[in-house]
């Protein structure tokens, strides 16, 4: 996403057959359509997303429908949106005009009559990240060049000594590894690592060096005594990093 004030040279399109600028529905469906077919498309928007709107929040029937041709509302009935049957438009002690749609189950048709109604938030969300249909590995590798990503508002993990929460973001890289960026805040890290050192799942000196960052980087300890620090994780080149130390490697999710 292109945020609002950031510049931007033309070189860093240069992997770029199409460029589409508005990450709306509109735009999104674009996107995912153009990528499907194989284009290599980036997607600008000035916002970060998802991003509430008080507009926008109606999926009429057209709508529904394309949403439907393009395989894409299965995604977005996950969502529970609500059904809208029809409309009215009125003044205030004055006339009213009332209308209906054409109403049919969505469950029970191909081809769906009736308007949705779902949060503007939501909707980006899953346009953004809508993975297409087919044999996965092709599925994910579209998703990935069409920009996909992950948000992690809240990751948390206890095992043993270590309770680890953590937020970030995660993609895929070209042999589809995760690869992202977190900022994690540990409890008993310490710990955890001896442990780990213990079942030879990292080795001795690894574990060593990160004990001794844990210690240089403690801030404040929780009311047991333990320690707790605040590492960056990063998940590039296969490798899962623990701050500035690579612990193990990563396999592809397929």
């Amino acid at each position: 996403m292109l945020r609002r004030g950031n510049a931007i040279a033309m070189s860093n399109f240069s992997g770029t057959d199409v460029l589409v600028v508005g990450g709306g529905p509109a735009g999104s469906v674009t996107s995912i359509l153009l990528a499907r077919r194989g284009w290599r498309v980036t997607l600008l928007d000035r916002s970060e997303f998802p991003r509430p709107k008080a507009c926008g929040e109606t999926l009429n029937p057209g709508a529904v429908r394309l949403l439907h041709q393009y395989g894409l509302l299965d995604a977005v009935m996950d969502l529970n949106p609500s059904r809208i049957e029809g409309w009215s438009i009125g003044i205030l002690r004055g006339a009213a005009f009332d209308a209906t749609y054409s109403h049919r189950d969505l469950k029970a048709t191909e081809i769906a009559s009736t308007a949705l109604g779902i949060s503007r938030t939501a909707l980006d969300a899953t346009l953004l990240g809508a993975i297409p249909k087919g044999a996965p590995a092709e599925a994910l590798a579209h998703w990935r060049d069409a920009g996909g990503l992950l948000e992690v508002h809240e990751l948390a993990l206890a095992w043993g000594p270590l309770d680890l929460r953590a937020e970030g973001t995660a993609a895929l890289d070209q042999r589809l590894r995760p690869q992202g960026a977190f900022t994690a805040r540990i409890r008993g890290l310490p710990d955890a690592l001896d442990a780990f050192a213990a079942r030879g799942l990292i080795e001795p000196g690894v574990a060593f060096a990160l004990k001794l960052t844990a210690l240089t980087l403690a801030k404040q300890r929780d009311e047991t005594g333990k320690a707790v620090v605040e590492l960056p994780i990063t998940l590039q080149d296969g490798l899962f990093y623990l701050g500035p130390v690579a612990l193990f490697r990563l396999a592809p999710v397929l």
